[in-house]
C-alpha cells in the first residue's frame, strides 16, 4: 500500500500500531470499520460512541483508556467513503455500486475493479 497517499499512510500505521500495541490483533471499539470494513458514516459514528464511552468509563480490565480508539476513529470519521475504502485496500462494484473487500461482490456476485474516481 505504498501508493497511498500520505495522510491515509500515517492514518493506517496509527491502526496498524493500535492492532499490535492495544488489543493485540483486534480492532477494539472500531472492530466494525477496520475488521469489518463497514466505512458507512453512521458505522464510525458508532465507533466513535462507543470508544466515548469506554473513555467515560476509565481503564479496562486491560487497562486500555481507549484515548486511542476516539482519537483514531474521529480521524477515520473525517475521511470520505472513498479515502476510507482505498485505505483500507477495497474494490468497487460497479453493479451495486459500492465498496467491498473481497474478490466478488457480497450481493451480486459480480467482479469487482479498482475504485473509480467518481465513487461514493
Amino acid at each position: 500500500m505504498s501508493d497511498l497517499p500520505p495522510n491515509l499512510t500515517s492514518l493506517l500505521d496509527d491502526i496498524n500500531d493500535m492492532y499490535s500495541e492495544h488489543m493485540k490483533g483486534a480492532g477494539c471499539c472500531l472492530h466494525i470499520t477496520t475488521d469489518d470494513y463497514n466505512i458507512d458514516d453512521s458505522s464510525v459514528d458508532f465507533c466513535i460512541k462507543h470508544a466515548q464511552e469506554k473513555v467515560e468509563a476509565g481503564r479496562d480490565q486491560y487497562g486500555n483508556t481507549h484515548e486511542d480508539c476516539l482519537e483514531l476513529a474521529k480521524k477515520i470519521r473525517a475521511l470520505t467513503r472513498r479515502e476510507r475504502a482505498i485505505m483500507f485496500g477495497l474494490s468497487w462494484c460497479p453493479t451495486c455500486t459500492n465498496f467491498e473487500p473481497y474478490n466478488e461482490c457480497c450481493e451480486c456476485k459480480g467482479k469487482l475493479v479498482p475504485i473509480p474516481d467518481d465513487a461514493q
